[in-house]
């Protein structure tokens, strides 16, 4: 296997947030479903499945033109919205890691370059990775407040990423996710992908053919462990 040398020749890790590093899906959905609540919308279906972009503004984007709301979507609104729901959840029913998340964030931060892609709004966003221990300054985070698509949240994360450490282009781009939209993201962009998860969800992701694992520990502890350890210490996941 040949392995490229971490210093000379860096690979990026795109990391989903809900379901993925925290365990915040339900928070995070309970004041999402809150906050398109409080608008007057005459028949919300909450069947994301069904909208074109799973993200917190593409949803709200469809809502506002299939109730004919008129005008530009109110995204700032839905913000401040957002962000008050998510602190009263929050506060209620906090949350913590996935299993094995800090661990693994600190065991690949010196040989990959490590970026955050969530179609999550960007209050939740950061406290969400504030969990982590993580602030503002220690990564590259592209949030649904920026862009209405998953393709265009990866693609930012992805070239900021690289511009930030000066390289041309990414020896490699891995995509960590929870959800099949994050399977179908990675395959329209070119990446490789990893699942993260258990239930339904890690199901579906295991029907489309994808390695899943129940969390971070398990992955380090799986028969691919020794060959991702060995991917982490040269900068690249060889397959």
């Amino acid at each position: 296997m040949n392995v490229p040398d971490a210093m000379s020749e860096k690979s990026v890790i795109v990391l989903d947030i809900d379901g993925t590093v925290t365990d915040s899906a339900w928070q995070h959905q309970t004041a999402f479903e809150q906050a398109l609540g409080s608008f007057p919308f005459n028949n919300l279906d909450t069947n994301w499945s069904e909208y074109p972009h799973h993200t917190d503004t593409g949803i709200f984007a469809e809502a506002w033109a299939r109730n004919s709301m008129g005008g530009a979507p109110p995204f700032d609104d839905l913000e401040s919205r957002y962000a008050m729901a998510y602190d009263s959840v929050t506060s209620r029913s906090p949350f913590d890691e996935i299993n094995g998340a800090r661990q693994f964030l600190e065991a690949i931060s010196d040989r990959w370059i490590v970026v955050f892609a969530t179609g999550s709004l960007a209050y939740g966003a950061w406290h969400k990775l504030s969990v982590l221990g993580l602030g503002h300054e220690d990564h590259v985070v592209v949030t649904a407040s920026e862009f209405c698509t998953r393709e265009d949240l990866v693609e930012s994360a992805v070239s900021r990423g690289y511009a930030t450490h000066g390289i041309g282009r990414p020896a490699q781009v891995l995509s960590i996710g929870d959800g099949v939209w994050d399977l179908t993201t990675a395959q329209h962009l070119g990446c490789d992908f990893l699942g993260i998860g258990t239930g339904p969800k890690a199901d579906q992701l295991r029907d489309l053919k994808a390695v899943v694992y129940d969390d971070f520990v398990a992955l380090a502890a799986s028969n691919d462990g020794e060959r991702f350890l060995r991917a982490m210490q040269g900068g690249r996941l060889t397959r």
